[in-house]
């Protein structure tokens, strides 16, 4: 999702790219974040979603990079 709007905003220069970019950080801030970093979550369709007690590989090499 990320990489998309990356992509778009650079072609198209189009900020509403950029605004889905910040709404996702929000989510991941919201939802994702703990003491020490950042976790998964069993079920993305609910907000009360069990976390995952870990981080993985592809967090920071395939998401964060496009932020």
């Amino acid at each position: 999702m990320l990489e998309s709007n990356f992509y778009a905003w650079r072609v198209t220069g189009n900020e509403v790219y950029l605004e889905r970019a910040r709404s996702a950080v929000a989510s991941f801030n919201n939802y994702l974040s703990t003491k020490t970093g950042f976790v998964g979550i069993d079920d993305v369709d609910n907000r009360n979603s069990n976390k995952v007690d870990e981080t993985k590989t592809f967090w920071f090499g395939e998401v964060l990079k496009y932020l």
